[in-house]
């Protein structure tokens, strides 16, 4: 469904009920990534996803990671919900941090699957430059073709094509302006190393064992920074793990909301 925030449209998914979970996609897909979530996950939680400004049903807007996490504060507001799990994969991740930056007091607890912590280094900024390029010159279709190899470990690869062409039809949807606010959010977002020591809610870091991107040693390296902190690698998954193996990135989350928020719960 679509609602209006700040005069603007917002494409939003709700289903389910309990501790209310609202997730945040990754660049540069849309809402639809979270479909085995808002189906897998509907038993145990409230699932609420939406499309960040400028893909899927949302409106063009404002597009830095403070911006998305302004858009999650808003839409848990509009279905009258003070607080919430915040989960992110990939730059929803980076998305996250800037949500409990900005708004500590409306977290129950963090979700951070396939991103990092530091900022962009300057070869990073100038791989967003360059992707850019691609994206001005030949097309989101191009880059999203360049960027299949990083989202997907060597199993996804080798037996799961229809996970593949699943992420890359939902990537191709997106808007070529978007894609290019996108990449210059990620280039400027801020380090978020410093304030890990600052997040005082229970935190479940996910990771895909054959990540190409970030590995999983990495993730675990500033998981252990955060005071309350849990670190789970899914075996045979690469950067989109709730994609790949759906029911192990769902099972992983229900325990977590089992065990620090809700009491025992299982997946039906």
């Amino acid at each position: 469904m679509v609602i209006g925030i700040a005069g603007r449209q917002v494409g939003i998914d709700v289903r389910g009920g309990g501790v209310p979970l609202l997730l945040i996609h990754g660049f540069p897909l849309h809402k639809g990534m979270f479909e085995p979530q808002l189906e897998g996950l509907s038993t145990v939680a409230k699932v609420i996803t939406f499309d960040v400004p400028g893909v899927g049903e949302s409106a063009p807007g404002p597009l830095s990671m403070d911006d998305i996490a302004d858009v999650a504060a808003a839409v848990l507001t509009d279905q009258g919900i003070e607080k919430a799990v915040i989960g992110g994969v990939s730059m929803g991740g980076y998305a996250a941090f800037s949500f409990a930056r900005r708004d500590p007091d409306r977290l129950l607890g963090l979700i951070l699957a396939d991103t990092r912590a530091v900022g962009d280094s300057e070869t990073g900024k100038e791989g967003r430059a360059k992707m850019a390029r691609l994206v001005e010159e030949e097309g989101v279709s191009a880059a999203v073709g360049r960027m299949i190899p990083g989202w997907f470990g060597h199993s996804t690869l080798e037996h799961r094509p229809e996970v593949v062409r699943q992420a890359r039809a939902i990537a191709e949807a997106a808007p070529p302006e978007a894609v290019l606010l996108m990449l210059q959010a990620l280039a400027d977002r801020p380090d978020s190393t410093p304030t890990l020591g600052e997040i005082q809610v229970p935190t479940l870091v996910i990771s895909g064992q054959e990540d190409p991107l970030i590995p999983a040693s990495e993730m675990g390296g500033w998981a252990a920074l955060i005071p309350d902190a849990r670190h789970v690698v899914i075996p045979r998954t690469g950067h989109l793990p709730n994609l790949e193996d759906p029911k192990a990135f769902n099972r992983a989350v229900a325990g977590f909301l089992a065990e620090t928020l809700s009491g025992p719960i299982s997946l039906t």
